[in-house]
């Protein structure tokens, strides 16, 4: 979890570079276990990579930023902000009433994004699940893995806004 609000308030430069390294892997192997590839798709996966990375690192970082912003945190010292970002996921409720309603502000934001976009996030994720589970009547298993990948990131779609509202209860519940 530290990890990962330390990534949430880290500069741009950082999660582009996060963002790059992670998609480039991602498209190494997929290329090289699911299409079978040989390993000189590591040059397309480092331009890829780089590429993502510049494109959709600011553009991740700047929706983070104003979502932070919205939730009040900027008003914050930084330690408050990461105890808040750790406060919106899980955990106690925190006792000071500053740092509660920035996790409250940043649960209902979450929340509210994500009943925006269930409908198509859920379509998306059915259709890349049975597309998925279809190629693996291909001769290469691996498609099992990108199917079970998608599967699991559906039921996390699909449970997160309850997950939510327990928290943005208990968050409402200590005031």
């Amino acid at each position: 979890m530290l990890v990962r609000t330390s990534y949430e308030t880290a500069p741009t430069w950082v999660q582009s570079v996060a963002l790059g390294l992670a998609f480039g892997a991602f498209w190494v192997l997929s290329q090289k276990l699911l299409l079978a590839h040989e390993w000189g798709t590591l040059a397309s996966g480092m331009l890829a990579s780089a590429v993502y990375g510049a494109v959709v690192g600011p553009l991740t970082a700047k929706k983070r930023r104003l979502a932070r912003t919205e939730a009040g945190l900027d008003a914050l010292p930084v330690h408050q902000q990461r105890t808040a970002l750790r406060a919106a996921r899980g955990g106690p409720a925190p006792t000071d009433p500053a740092i509660r309603h920035a996790a409250l502000r940043l649960a209902a934001q979450r929340r509210d994004r994500i009943l925006a976009q269930r409908v198509l996030a859920t379509t998306i994720l059915v259709a890349a699940t049975a597309a998925s589970a279809l190629a693996a009547l291909t001769p290469s298993p691996w498609w099992w893995a990108s199917a079970a990948i998608f599967a699991g990131l559906l039921v996390s779609q699909l449970t997160e806004t309850r997950r939510l509202h327990h928290r943005i209860t208990l968050l409402q519940a200590q005031r």
